[in-house]
């Protein structure tokens, strides 16, 4: 697993990827890793994932996305899943 730690105007966000889809979506200093993962995320990680999910969270900000197309396999709490939810949409 890699992340990346992304500005936002809401904050510094901490995107956690797999090589096939973003899994995790964090405040920054939350320092949150899904329970199924064993270890710390590989900080700043070159990942398609991430940079794709970077690029449509600035978008989204900026009014201009509303809909994301990253692949999602959110891990994590119950109330953790259902925020990754909402990403989905």
């Amino acid at each position: 697993m890699i992340s990346k730690v992304v500005e936002s105007p809401i904050g510094r966000l901490q995107l956690l990827a797999t090589e096939s889809a973003l899994c995790g979506l964090n405040w920054s200093h939350q320092h949150v890793t899904p329970p199924n993962f064993n270890g710390a995320p590989q900080p700043d990680g070159q990942s398609e994932i991430l940079d794709r999910a970077s690029e449509e969270l600035q978008l989204y900000f900026e009014g201009k996305l509303q809909e994301f197309s990253v692949p999602c396999a959110p891990e994590g709490t119950f109330f953790s899943d259902r925020c990754g939810r909402c990403w989905e949409r």
